[in-house]
């Protein structure tokens, strides 16, 4: 799956939490619009944060299908996406409001703890693929 398809692919299930989300789906579709997220907050924060929030919904989807491929239990990603949503959007907001010097380690905190989400996200989300079908129907893998 080459990267138009795999956008393509994502924003036609931008609302589907179901099936499964290869290794390409995923990231052909998560990096670009992580890279468009990251460019527009750099440029303009609040545009920024709107487009965020305008693509939440189908990057948590394709996480989703993504920790199903894998034959994980999704809550984890469910759980962890909103925090860094949360430490990236203070991450923002305080460089714009901070007073240099005495507030650099309050955004420094900010910054760690975003930097270490994003990287546990990261490592459940790049995991091989399951070849284990058979779960998928069990509610209890939700």
């Amino acid at each position: 799956m080459g990267p138009v398809e795999a956008i393509a692919t994502c924003l036609r299930k931008f609302i589907t939490f179901s099936g499964r989300a290869s290794n390409h789906e995923f990231w052909w579709f998560y990096i670009p619009a992580s890279l468009l997220i990251w460019l527009v907050l750099v440029i303009e924060p609040i545009p920024g944060l709107l487009l965020k929030a305008l693509l939440l919904v189908p990057l948590h989807a394709v996480a989703a299908r993504r920790m199903r491929d894998q034959d994980k239990r999704i809550w984890p990603v469910m759980v962890l996406s909103p925090i860094v949503a949360i430490f990236s959007g203070l991450t923002v907001i305080s460089l714009e409001v901070m007073e240099f010097p005495k507030d650099v380690v309050s955004f420094l905190a900010v910054a760690l703890l975003w930097a270490t989400s994003t990287i546990t996200a990261f490592w459940l989300l790049s995991g091989p693929s399951s070849s284990n079908f058979a779960n998928l129907s069990d509610p209890t893998r939700r």
